[in-house]
Parts: C-alpha cells; sequence; structure tokens
C-alpha cells in the first residue's frame, strides 16, 4: 500500500514515533510492516525533521510524495498536520514546468467551469483538475481555442499553442459556460523512432521491408492507443530507409510529418476542413506518383470507400490508415460495413485484393507509471504466391470476417515463433 492509496483528511505526526490518520480514524505505528508505505512516511517525515528548528512562520511547506503534494504545517510543538494537496506533478523544489513540458495526453476546457488534464504519468486515464500554476497559461489556452473556433466554426482543428501542437475537437450542448467544451490532445514535437515504439520486432520489420511496395495498411485500436503515432512512425521510418515522397492527408493534421525525412525523404501534410473534400483532395494527390499517402483515420463511409478505391488503383504506392476497433476483424468490419455503404458488396472484393496489413495495438500501464505498446493481434498478407494469404483474402472476398480469427491466431504462432518470412 502506498500513502496514495489512503483515504484521509489530514495525518498528525508526533515527534518520529507514530502518524494518526484522520478521517479513517486509524492510527498507524511507524512499525507498520508495509515496505512502501514506510518509504513515503519516512519521506515525510524526513522533510519535516529538517524543519523543525525554523522559526514557526517557516515551517509550512509543500513536500511531493509519489503521486500527490504533500501540505504540512506546525500545529504545535513537536507536532505537525499534513494534509493532500494537488497531484504532484511539479516539483515543487525544481525549476517550474511549463504547460507543454508536463507530461499528460489530453486537456479538457469547459468555459464554464475548471480544466482537466488526462494521461498525466503515474495517474493512467485519470481525470485531475489542473494545477493552479499553469492557471496563466491553461487561460491564455483557452483564449486561443475559443478564439480559433469563433473564427471558423470548425469543430475539429489544430493550434500551435506556444510551439506545441494540439488538435481540439469542439463539443457543443454543454450545460455551462457558453455550451461548448473542447478537448485538446496534445502533440509531439518530434516522430519517434519506429523500431522503439514496442512492436514486435519481426512485424516492425516486415513494415519496413524494400517488399512492401503497395496496398493498405491498418493501425486499429481503441481511442488513445498510439495508432496515430506508429502510423506516422513506420511511415517516416520508410521515408528514412527507402526515400520518396509522402502526402499526410487529416482531419486534422496532428503528427509533424511535414517535411523532410532523412536524405531522400520528404512528406507533405494536408489539413482538410471536413471528410467530403476526401475525394477531390486524393484524384490530386493520386497523380502526384508519391509513394506513401496517408489518410489520417477511417470516419466514416466517404473515406472508408476512397480509401479501398486509392489502395487499389496504383501497383507502385503504399496507403496508411488509421481505425477504431476492439480487435483485427472489428476494425475491417468497421471498415466494410462503412465503405458498402458507397461500393456495396464490391466492397469485400476490393479490401480482399488490396489489403496489406491490420495491427492491431493497446497502450497498457505500466508500474512506473508509464505505457507500454502491446500488439495483440495482427493480420499480414503479403503480396506473393503465399497460401495462407490467400486463403485469407478468400475469407475477406466472401465477408466471413468471423472465420479470420483462426488465421490471426495461426499467424501469431508462425510470425513470433517460426519467422515472418514463413507466412
Amino acid at each position: 500500500m502506498r500513502l496514495s492509496d489512503l483515504t484521509f483528511s489530514s495525518i498528525l505526526v508526533f515527534g518520529s514515533e507514530q502518524i494518526v490518520v484522520l478521517g479513517e480514524q486509524e492510527q498507524i505505528p511507524m512499525d507498520h510492516d508495509d515496505t512502501e508505505f514506510l518509504e513515503d512516511v519516512a519521506q515525510l517525515i524526513a522533510a519535516i525533521d529538517e524543519k523543525r528548528s525554523m522559526p514557526p512562520e517557516l515551517r509550512s511547506f509543500t513536500v511531493p510524495v509519489e503521486k500527490y503534494n504533500y501540505n504540512i504545517i506546525a500545529a504545535k510543538e513537536g507536532v505537525f498536520s499534513i494534509s493532500r494537496g494537488e497531484a504532484a506533478l511539479v516539483d515543487p523544489n525544481e525549476k517550474p514546468l511549463t504547460l507543454n513540458e508536463l507530461e499528460f495526453s489530453d486537456i479538457l476546457l469547459n468555459n464554464g467551469s475548471g480544466t482537466y488534464l488526462r494521461g498525466l504519468r503515474g495517474f493512467g486515464r485519470q481525470v485531475l483538475p489542473s494545477p493552479s500554476e499553469f492557471q496563466e497559461e491553461i487561460d491564455e489556452l483557452r483564449a486561443q481555442v475559443n478564439s480559433e473556433f469563433a473564427k471558423h466554426k470548425r469543430h475539429s482543428f489544430r493550434i500551435n499553442f506556444k510551439g506545441r501542437s494540439y488538435r481540439v475537437a469542439v463539443f457543443d450542448g454543454i450545460a455551462s459556460g457558453n455550451g461548448h467544451a473542447f478537448s485538446l490532445r496534445k502533440g509531439m514535437d518530434t516522430i519517434p523512432d519506429f523500431y522503439s515504439l514496442g512492436l514486435p520486432e519481426p512485424i516492425a520489420e516486415w513494415l519496413t521491408d524494400a517488399n512492401q511496395k503497395k496496398g493498405l495498411i491498418l493501425f486499429s485500436g481503441a481511442q488513445a492507443s498510439g495508432k496515430t503515432t506508429s502510423a506516422a512512425s513506420c511511415i517516416s521510418k520508410r521515408l528514412v530507409k527507402f526515400g520518396g515522397h509522402a502526402l499526410s492527408i487529416e482531419m486534422p493534421a496532428e503528427m509533424p510529418l511535414s517535411g523532410m525525412h532523412g536524405e531522400h525523404g520528404t512528406c507533405w501534410q494536408c489539413d482538410l476542413d471536413s471528410e467530403a473534400d476526401l475525394p477531390a483532395v486524393l484524384q490530386v494527390s493520386h497523380r502526384s506518383t508519391a509513394d506513401i499517402i496517408y489518410i489520417g483515420e477511417v470516419l466514416g463511409s466517404t473515406t472508408a470507400s476512397e480509401l479501398l478505391q486509392v489502395s487499389l488503383s496504383s501497383s507502385h504506392q503504399l496507403i496508411f490508415s488509421t481505425i477504431h476497433g476492439n480487435g483485427v476483424v472489428a476494425a475491417l468490419d468497421r471498415l466494410l460495413t462503412w465503405a458498402k455503404e458507397t461500393t456495396g458488396e464490391a466492397a469485400a472484393l476490393n479490401l480482399s485484393e488490396c489489403l496489406l496489413g491490420v495491427i492491431h495495438q493497446e497502450l497498457i500501464p505500466t508500474d512506473n507509471g508509464g505505457w507500454k505498446l502491446d500488439v495483440p493481434e495482427f493480420l499480414l498478407l503479403p503480396n506473393t504466391n503465399s497460401q495462407r494469404a490467400k486463403s485469407a483474402r478468400a475469407l475477406i472476398k466472401d465477408g466471413n470476417l468471423k472465420a479470420l480469427h483462426d488465421v490471426i491466431k495461426s499467424q501469431r504462432s508462425v510470425v513470433l515463433y517460426q519467422g515472418v518470412e514463413n507466412l
């Protein structure tokens, strides 16, 4: 048990002998046998001992322990009162961080109430109030977001706040403030190396192999599972290794793909206002002879059908995209369902002919408060005479997606234990 696991209103420390937790009315002696708990308490008492000889007016201070800041006050001679404060996001003894330097994934802004952070290191997916030391920057960010929304009235857009990119999603009908709330996904300064993300090595190598020259590669997963990061990193790695030209079409752009990658690779990034703009942009993109086309996310029937069409119509382009789904089969089913709204039953045939691979991924919380990438499922369909790939394509063509579960299970065993070359 950690000190952060206790529910209490305050803690009283008597000398260095014992503490009393108020709120649960539980007295915990210092010979408690929980090592982690004792370490947390010892850290608090060590901080108190440093202040015992100081004047009373200086014996009010804050100490970060594990997840939280603890506010300590000298209650009376030899007795200190401790209360839990805000999440320990900033060490008060170190140089203050800026909002952009703080580790988190999302900011939730509501014009009528507080601001909350999600994805803070050590707190998983919990939502916590924004620390007061960042209030000035939060106010600046809120003003910038409101100004951008008022100007363009788009419900999905990107802003640059003090050098850091944020993807903004706007929610209407919120019963507070002016009726609008904003969810901001924090972007990255740089694209991480694809091989460092944590994908199984055989899969990462296969996706960046020179033999993969055409077809559709999908990264699937739940919201905030790192799909966009994986797709962008894979594209960047291929540009570094082989050079060439990539086009990124997103609503809005999230990763810093624009520019040079290595000595001979480059990427152009395009922001769309809506899904309806995609067909015209793809028509121009296809004429550009780009080696890679990245369509940021499958959001509906237009994206799904256009994705399959552009994947089919070239013999030399790799097409990347991301899609929500709780597994490979669920992701393909969603893609087909949307595509059929436009192209009917031909969608299954189109998918069977153009699909190169689906990587389903998850982010698993680690003991140190971080995240680890896991790939529980994948489907790889090399453009070879592989009988396994032909059988899987036949199932997709017939719309028998449920039968792919056995193929996926078999592939995992082959790839991880025999080698991807045996597919």
